[in-house]
């Protein structure tokens, strides 16, 4: 998926693929910071709300749960994009 998407930025050069593309590269990180080495059965997407968790202000040093929350959010923003949906019905 990732090479897809670098791909897709080079050949149309969008601004906000290339923030999207960023996302994407971060959370495959926190996964792997996350999860490797666990069970399949035991790894996940981070979350896009946990109770009591707000996003960081600007300047405001970010806890791991608003780091989670902020990727889990631009993962649910990027499922709602077109190329998404695309590569869901394989169509990219």
């Amino acid at each position: 998926l990732v090479e897809r998407y670098e791909s897709t930025i080079e050949e149309y050069d969008y601004g906000n693929l290339n923030i999207q593309a960023d996302n994407i590269i971060k959370i495959e990180k926190w996964c792997k910071e996350q999860f490797e080495g666990k069970p399949e059965y035991s790894r996940r997407t981070p979350r896009s709300s946990i109770k009591g968790i707000i996003a960081a202000k600007e300047g405001e040093e970010e806890t791991e749960e608003q780091r989670e929350l902020g990727l889990g959010r631009a993962l649910n923003q990027f499922k709602q994009r077109t190329i998404w949906k695309n590569y869901q019905e394989g169509k990219e």
